[in-house]
């Protein structure tokens, strides 16, 4: 383990922290497998939330120590630079200051039974009336990705929720095809037209799969959000950015369209619906 992943674990956990909550707090919980996930896949929510004064936490898995690394030669442990990264992101977003598990990066899915017991106890403690995760294709096909999705999965079928709502945050082909227009006006280049949609087929866990985007019809929960905020918060993680730099240096008025909306689909709890709001208030 990281020695900042340890210091991060030996302070006042996210947990122990939101005891001294009132029953008419609401809280938001985002189970994530690296630090940036969080901001791709749920940052407007998180900032959306916690404007309304919504209590928003992010337990993410691993430190992201063997992931890609941007920065100039010499500089600290990646996994401890991450962790500094992730920190950034959600006091951009509003956030309390996250929690690392302090699991192996590329490595999850052999503690995949540890991870989800961690996850049990942490909804236990913070009994969150809206848990987000990856869907059953990772986004991208990552192995920690999948991994975390079925572990937060069967994590919350075990929980007693007592009302409480768990949403895979998705990409759909509809988002994909608006980011693609949005940046090719834009002369910048990118792929996100070229991602095959999921097919129905099995998605193998060892992360062969690759990137895929979800049917529009997975879409259950339609959120408007604060798109420059989101933004800000993916800036955060420098260390990942490399060629997508020029992605996210996107002017206010382009950011606010190419992030302003996300989209979930609710996996478990009550629903009236189509929806606008994570929490079925709308």
């Amino acid at each position: 383990m990281h020695p900042i992943a340890a210091q991060f674990m030996r302070r006042p956990s996210a947990c122990q922290r939101a005891r001294r909550n009132t029953d008419m707090e609401r809280t938001l919980l985002a189970c994530y497998a690296h630090p940036d996930d969080e901001s791709y896949g749920a940052g407007g929510a998180i900032a959306k939330y916690a404007a309304e004064g919504v209590r928003c936490y992010i337990v993410t898995a691993t430190s992201g120590e063997v992931g890609l690394d941007h920065r100039s030669e010499g500089e600290t442990e990646l996994g401890d630079h991450r962790i500094e990264e992730l920190a950034c992101a959600a006091e951009t977003l509003g956030a309390e200051p996250p929690v690392i598990l302090g699991f192996p990066d590329g490595g999850v899915e052999g503690h995949i039974e540890d991870v989800a017991a961690r996850y049990l106890a942490t909804f236990e403690e913070l009994r969150p009336d809206v848990v987000l995760t990856f869907d059953k294709t990772g986004v991208t096909g990552h192995a920690d990705h999948l991994a975390i999705h079925r572990a937060v999965t069967d994590a919350f079928q075990q929980w007693d929720a007592r009302g409480s709502r768990l949403f895979y945050s998705l990409l759909p082909r509809a988002q994909f095809s608006k980011l693609a227009r949005l940046l090719e006006d834009a002369g910048i280049a990118s792929a996100f037209e070229n991602f095959p949609e999921w097919d129905g087929s099995p998605v193998p866990p060892d992360g062969s799969y690759g990137p895929r985007v979800t049917p529009d019809d997975w879409i259950t929960t339609t959120l408007e959000v604060d798109g420059v905020k989101k933004r800000d918060a993916i800036r955060c993680h420098h260390s990942q950015l490399g060629p997508e730099a020029a992605f996210v240096a996107m002017p206010d008025d382009m950011a606010a369209l190419a992030f302003g909306t996300e989209y979930y689909m609710l996996a478990a709890g009550s629903s009236s619906g189509t929806e606008a709001d994570l929490f079925g208030s709308d």
